[in-house]
């Protein structure tokens, strides 16, 4: 799909035409079935799991172009530990969910087909609590796992079989660089705006009476869901801000909130309590990607606030020091993380933040050595390799990136971010057969299928007459080309 066809998929969503919380991608590919006999025969004659992944995965392709994806290893883990902690009692995965952050301060989240649930830092600092994070992420699991883009296809293929061509062929018109693309397929849809709308409103019941299921299941608090939905709507109607993307992809009415604090009695109650994890979560994110003129203000106000808990003002400070560093100011960083450090020597994410700023003051030995220290007390925690990797990378100790490198991927085979350093890790060291290896598998696992045979071909020419190596990128490359895309053997 190029460029100008994702535009025009995405401006048919911002008007409502094709909303289904936040999935926007149509497939020519139909017709492949697969019995799924709970959700209906015809969504299962419609579209199968395997064909939602590919979806996703061709989506995810071109929305990685488009997008500010989050790369920080940090916050990623935070937010995928969530998700699979809710994801840990569905009865049935037919996906491998992947959870990712997108740097934007709008207030959104949106799901596509096959698992890949993506969240704005805006959603985040909009939350008050790891819980209601957690229920927009259940949420969005649930539009998944129910299969709403297919089920909508299929209650939308009778009367609206014309209406799908129409906007698949203005798709290839726009490709073609006719401007009149987007017009043609706006008025093919208009038609059956309301019945559309329609399976959406019920498709978000269904996805907020599942998800406070995951949330019970998860530990969180099920409230979370319904409060949060009450405060956005609140402050939309009586504070005179835009109506968040959330809510207009995600319509809440008071029928909606009245149903959701209905569904939450049927759950245990779980203690309300802060998480550590969430407050730092969220000071990094307004330190790091919501910068402004007030930050470095907004955290010394919370600083001196003597109401909020010791945790509030130990995340607070964490986030001040982020700030300063960010700012450029490296001897006022180092105070701030050096009193956090004396208070919690063993909190990793102090001590990351305690040789960032090292890093950042031009400092590389000292910066360096306290990577080395933390990685050999947390080896196994893959945020943290990953940083190490990339800081090692970043200032020239590729060689040295690679012994951090090869035993985490024998443990994460499937993680395309260690695959993407090992790619650049061996590529600087010369060992291009395994930079171009590395990085097709970095393509795969992000569903960029060409790219990574691209790639394979790439090495391939680089092999020269080594048997072995040349063996296992023909094999690797036929798996690809059958659409398997399985992972590549531990190295």
């Amino acid at each position: 799909m190029s460029q100008i066809q994702y535009k025009l998929l995405y401006y048919l969503r911002k008007i409502g035409i094709l909303s289904l919380a936040g999935i926007t991608f149509l497939s020519a590919r139909a017709g492949i079935a697969n019995e799924l006999p709970e959700l209906g025969q015809d969504a299962a004659t419609i579209i199968s799991p395997y064909e939602e992944r590919r979806i996703g995965e061709e989506a995810m392709v071109q929305i990685r172009q488009s997008l500010d994806f989050v790369t920080d290893p940090e916050m990623g883990y935070y937010l995928q530990q969530i998700g699979n902690r809710l994801v840990r009692s569905l009865p049935e995965r037919r996906h491998d969910f992947q959870f990712f952050l997108i740097a934007h301060p709008e207030i959104n989240a949106f799901a596509l087909p096959g698992g890949f649930v993506g969240v704005h830092t805006g959603l985040i600092t909009a939350s008050r609590s790891e819980s209601e994070l957690a229920a927009v992420l259940a949420h969005e699991i649930s539009h998944v796992t129910q299969r709403h883009w297919p089920r909508m296809v299929a209650a939308q293929k009778d009367r609206a079989g014309m209406t799908l061509a129409a906007v698949l062929a203005s798709i290839i018109i726009a490709g073609s660089g006719n401007p009149n693309g987007a017009g043609v397929a706006m008025a093919a849809m208009a038609a059956n705006q309301d019945s559309q709308l329609a399976y959406t409103r019920s498709f978000e019941r269904e996805a907020d009476r599942i998800g406070i299921r995951l949330l019970s299941d998860g530990g969180y608090d099920v409230t979370a869901m319904a409060g949060f939905f009450e405060r956005l709507a609140e402050g939309s109607r009586y504070n005179g801000i835009e109506v968040p993307e959330f809510m207009r992809t995600h319509p809440v009415t008071t029928d909606r909130i009245a149903e959701a604090r209905n569904n939450e009695k049927r759950f245990p109650q779980q203690p309300a309590k802060q998480s550590e994890a969430f407050l730092h979560l969220v000071a990094r994110i307004k330190a790091l990607y919501q910068p402004n003129g007030s930050t470095v203000a907004g955290f010394r106000a919370e600083l001196a606030d003597d109401s909020s808990s010791r945790l509030s003002r130990q995340a607070a400070r964490y986030g001040l020091a982020l700030a300063l560093m960010n700012a450029g100011e490296f001897t006022g960083a180092k105070k701030e993380i050096s009193t956090l450090r004396g208070e919690r020597p063993e909190f990793l994410q102090y001590q990351v933040a305690e040789a960032d700023i090292e890093l950042g003051a031009g400092r590389v030995d000292s910066g360096l050595l306290m990577y080395a220290r933390i990685y050999k007390n947390a080896s196994r925690n893959t945020w943290v390799v990953q940083r190490y990797a990339e800081v090692l990378i970043a200032n020239k100790r590729a060689s040295t990136a690679l012994k951090v490198l090869k035993p985490a991927l024998q443990l994460q085979p499937r993680d395309p971010t260690l695959n993407k350093l090992m790619a650049t890790a061996s590529g600087d060291t010369g060992d291009l057969i395994q930079a171009h290896r590395s990085m097709a598998e970095y393509y795969v696992l992000n569903g960029d299928l060409h790219a990574a045979i691209n790639q394979l071909n790439i090495a391939e020419r680089n092999a020269g007459k080594n048997y072995y190596v040349l063996t296992a990128i023909k094999a690797r490359r036929r798996e690809i080309e059958s659409g398997l895309a399985v992972p590549a053997p531990s190295k």
